[in-house]
């Protein structure tokens, strides 16, 4: 059963990717919840989409749903990003895994919300303001599941439920995330096992939606009558921002002790086919010691991306550049529970770059405590 099931979920990837490649490249900017496109994890972000690959735990929930199945035993994580323009993103998530010590499967629950700030109220007939402020509630709630179908291959899963609207307008649209991890051993004599990896992600992937409410509707007089009648405007419907990314990595073992295992450097890249907007390249970095302490780098290329900004040249204000670093210590020696901390930067143009910090508690199975060291990138 879960054989079929393994290639089931290849199958369904492999037809959703044909499906988003084939995509129209004149329809760039049309598309909607341009925030689903936002990693809202620190440690994530500070290689830019580079390790779809062996991203494990709740983060995987952003960049490849099939690592949630590498969760230790529960997972609690919280981060947040101070994005650009005064904009505050928070995630919250937990993440367990299913059928105990042996469990092969995980699911996660997580809230993403986005801050705005203030906005101020205008009229057609009071364009300057002075009717005060309003917000704009923006958050995803998102449930996933994933399974371990063999050591070297991961599968997974995801809904989310994306929100967004005002006192009067509101709008909301449900995005299905899918995707497969494979590793396998360049050197079966070495210590470190499932060295190289592979990977594909589906995200974003449904139906299209529109706003809707009080706020679309206005009075007005028609056909000349001298009293007014409540006319409701039709919103049009908005698609959402489908990806597909295709990722590969490999670990270098750095001790000179090659019965050792400390000094680990992984080597990733991913490529982001966009449906809506332009496609990306990343190319990562990850430095760690004895997965204790970790250094990261990447960079994310996109067409024209080292030209001014506007529509003929660059079009994000993003400039490719990621940096982060994570500290992850032991709270107890006897089954390898850890706290971990994470930052990361993000450089721009303009505004003055983002910036993530991130607080992660891992409670690890007893039994397979010590394996946490090789599967918490």
């Amino acid at each position: 059963m879960k054989k079929q099931l393994k290639y089931g979920v290849i199958a369904a990837l492999i037809l959703s990717a044909s499906t988003v490649f084939a995509g129209n490249p004149e329809r760039a900017g049309q598309a909607g919840a341009s925030e689903l496109q936002i990693n809202p994890f620190s440690r994530s972000s500070g290689w830019g989409m580079a390790n779809t690959t062996g991203v494990r735990g709740l983060e995987a929930s952003f960049l490849n749903i099939a690592g949630l199945a590498g969760v230790q035993k529960t997972e609690f994580l919280y981060s947040r990003i101070n994005y650009v323009a005064d904009i505050n993103i928070n995630a919250f998530g937990f993440a367990h895994k299913l059928g105990g010590e042996n469990g092969s499967s995980a699911i996660s629950l997580g809230l993403t919300s986005f801050n705005f700030g203030d906005f101020v109220r205008t009229t057609a007939d009071q364009p300057d303001g002075g009717l005060g402020t309003f917000k704009v509630a923006t958050s995803i709630l998102a449930l996933g599941y994933a399974n371990r179908f063999t050591d070297k291959i991961y599968g997974g899963v995801q809904f989310k439920l994306y929100s967004q609207g005002t006192a009067d307008v509101k709008a909301t649209a449900l995005a299905i995330d899918a995707g497969v991890q494979y590793a396998t051993t360049t050197n079966p004599s070495s210590v470190k096992q499932n060295d190289l990896r592979f990977a594909v992600a589906v995200k974003d992937i449904g139906p299209d939606y529109k706003p809707n409410g009080d706020g679309l509707s206005v009075k007005a007089a028609l056909f000349g009558n001298d009293y007014e009648t409540t006319t409701q405007f039709r919103a049009a419907k908005i698609e959402l921002p489908t990806s597909v990314n295709i990722g590969m990595a490999y670990d270098f073992q750095l001790d000179k002790d090659k019965a050792l295992y400390r000094n680990r450097l992984t080597a990733a890249f991913n490529f982001t086919n966009n449906a809506y907007s332009r496609n990306q390249s990343t190319l990562g970095l990850e430095y760690a010691y004895n997965e204790l302490f970790m250094v990261r780098t990447g960079f994310v290329y996109e067409k024209n991306m080292f030209d001014e900004l506007g529509p003929d040249g660059r079009t994000s204000f993003f400039t490719g550049f990621n940096f982060g670093i994570s500290a992850e210590p032991s709270i107890s020696k006897e089954n390898g529970n850890t706290i971990a901390i994470d930052l990361s930067y993000r450089t721009t143009n303009p505004f003055n770059g983002v910036l993530g910090i991130g607080l992660r508690i891992n409670f690890a199975d007893s039994k397979r405590g010590s394996s946490k060291k090789v599967a918490s990138k």
